[in-house]
């Protein structure tokens, strides 16, 4: 998927891009070259979407990267969105992890992100990585509004179940701290 973006959907975009780029209006279409203009920076910023989103389907990168770099950079992402502020502390963790738990971890890390991004409302989030011998913590933090984790499980929301059901795969305790008005805290064990 993360390559098809890339290549497909990314050159496509660029096409229309510079389309629209090369296309000259006579001076007295205002209206019109507003609107081109601003499609041209609304193309530019679905390309790098398109190439921001490519890389993080990418499993290799993940592998390559580790963990904490591919976090890292998302949260550069959200910050660059300029709506919040994203900090990751703790340490790049060191000890060999099956790629495959890394990259359910990594799911996991984005799904929890996103949520924050989109629901919470949130001014700020902090994700701190805790390691020690043969452990893994991930603390995801939000200031934002809280929810009622179990009111939402109720309502089945396939996001919540996805991330028990992620953690399960892999043996990793996985906990919401959360109610209306007070944030958001969830945390990975593995």
């Amino acid at each position: 998927i993360g390559r098809e973006l890339h290549d497909n959907l990314g050159q496509i975009a660029s096409i229309i891009k510079i389309n629209l780029t090369t296309l000259r209006l006579p001076e007295t279409e205002t209206i019109a070259r507003e609107k081109v203009e601003d499609s041209k920076e609304l193309l530019k910023q679905m390309i790098q979407d398109i190439k921001s989103l490519s890389a993080s389907l990418n499993s290799d990168r993940i592998s390559k990267l580790g963990l904490y770099k591919v976090l890292e950079q998302d949260i550069a992402r959200i910050n660059r969105g300029g709506e919040l502020e994203a900090v990751l502390t703790g340490e790049p963790w060191i000890e060999d992890l099956d790629d495959n738990k890394l990259i359910i971890i990594y799911r996991m890390s984005q799904e929890i992100l996103n949520n924050m991004v989109r629901h919470s409302q949130a001014k700020r989030i902090r994700v701190d990585i805790q390691s020690g011998q043969n452990s893994l913590i991930l603390n995801f933090t939000d200031d934002g509004i809280g929810f009622d984790p179990e009111e939402s499980f109720k309502k089945g929301g396939s996001g919540l179940l996805n991330l028990q059901n992620r953690a399960r795969m892999i043996d990793a305790d996985f906990s919401i701290n959360s109610s209306p008005g007070n944030g958001t805290l969830v945390t990975i064990s593995l």
